[in-house]
């Protein structure tokens, strides 16, 4: 049987050169799974039927096959709307009591998941489906790092050894080396990685087929860090079918990311302090030391001054640690410490409102320290804020960390005050 199903597969092959969509397609899950000419059974006899369907939903042939029995859906077997290729290969696969590939059949029941309705809750991550949307499917989601357009290099969390780490990688980095041979894409673009620059890289593709075949579109890809990592570099290779090569290393540097342990970003902050109130005309900035109640004043604002108030903050392991440059530093900092203000002037309900949160802005690596500030425009410029004097406190916690380290005033468990004035 297996020699039979070779020569159609061959066919297969052949025929998937002058792919083009139907519009025929909206499957179900069939049972046996592949059964297309309802006998019970998936045999050969499915595959020619699915082989003819394949005709007829290319236009090659004008009549539907009667194995199908009038119910061309069936066929589609990958559920993209179209009769192609893909799903005769599905087919075959079937037919030899082979499983899916498991990027296809997450759970391996021999339905594609994308056939399948997404029911969060039933213990299957489908494709309709991700870790942000139905955590308790798919899991907590794992950091994400993203290659953007804009040639910025940023991340959604801490790359942690022994966990995963998901990469996006946008395809407009590169854009020369393309071409297309019949019809379909003929490039790729493959992103490397090493934990140990003295070993070979590893590497994946970060494209792939869009639902119509037709086009290579970016996809999130999923690496594993190991236990041991301390430092993951990237690159990336685009390549052609006609000789083209292009690289995105950062210059040949390679792009650095610091990897840090489960134990390293759920520790305690080490120390915070060294409070200062800051004015900045842009061309002048003065440091006036630790003032309490600090000020920011409309009519100031209008002239182009700012004032905001900012703090050290040491965590051991990670504001201590050397890192490849200034913007991985600022990532590093938004991912693995977290950095607060928290006061009524969060809110429009003045003073006496209730308390809220915002996050901090981070302004730079000074010896082994972070520091950040909170500068009061933004809120100001809320539409509906109260104009008064807030009390407010600077938090600081590692990423992971259930520990809070409060940036007091003069006097322990006393808030310190900022007084924002419309004058």
């Amino acid at each position: 049987m297996k020699t039979t199903l070779s020569k159609f597969l061959f066919g297969v092959v052949t025929l998937s050169y002058f792919l083009v969509t139907s519009s025929n397609g909206f499957a179900v899950c069939l049972d046996p799974p592949g059964d297309l000419n309802q006998s019970g059974d998936t045999t050969v006899a499915d595959v020619q039927c699915g082989v003819l369907l394949t005709l007829w939903g290319l236009g090659i042939s004008d009549y539907l096959p009667s194995c199908i029995k009038n119910q061309p859906s069936n066929g589609d077997l990958d559920c993209s709307g179209n009769l192609t290729v893909a799903d005769v290969q599905i087919l075959i696969t079937h037919t030899l009591g082979q499983p899916i590939n498991k990027v296809l059949d997450t759970n391996q029941d021999g339905c594609v998941d994308v056939c399948q309705d997404a029911v969060c809750g039933d213990g299957l991550c489908s494709a309709d489906e991700n870790c942000s949307e139905c955590e308790q499917d798919c899991a907590e989601c794992p950091s994400m790092l993203s290659f953007n357009k804009d040639w910025t290099e940023t991340l959604d969390g801490p790359i942690v050894a022994a966990k995963k780490l998901r990469i996006y990688y946008d395809p407009a980095r590169l854009p020369n080396c393309r071409g297309s041979k019949y019809g379909f894409p003929a490039w790729s673009i493959s992103l490397y990685y090493s934990f140990d620059l003295s070993k070979a890289a590893q590497s994946l593709p970060v494209v792939g087929k869009s639902p119509d075949q037709w086009e290579l579109v970016p996809q999130i890809v999923t690496i594993d860090i190991p236990e041991n990592a301390e430092n993951v570099w990237f690159w990336a290779q685009n390549t052609s079918a006609f000789g083209c090569v292009e690289w995105d290393s950062d210059f040949g540097k390679n792009y650095e990311f610091p990897v840090f342990t489960q134990e390293t970003l759920s520790g305690p902050i080490g120390w915070a302090g060294n409070f200062q109130f800051v004015e900045s005309t842009g061309s002048t900035t003065k440091f006036l030391g630790d003032v309490n109640p600090a000020w920011y004043t409309k009519s100031l604002a209008s002239q182009g001054t700012v004032t905001w108030v900012q703090a050290e903050v040491w965590v051991p392991g990670i504001t201590d640690r050397s890192y490849s440059n200034g913007a991985v530093t600022a990532e590093i900092a938004k991912v693995a410490v977290d950095a607060w203000v928290y006061t009524p002037a969060v809110g429009t309900g003045g003073p006496a409102g209730p308390w809220g949160e915002a996050s901090l802005q981070f302004v730079g690596k000074y010896g082994n320290n972070f520091v950040y500030r909170w500068d009061p425009t933004p809120v100001v410029n809320t539409p509906g804020f109260v104009y008064g004097n807030y009390p407010y406190t600077l938090r600081f916690a590692s990423a992971l960390s259930e520990q809070i380290w409060t940036v007091w005033g003069t006097q322990d468990q006393v808030p310190r005050w900022f007084n924002l004035l419309e004058m």
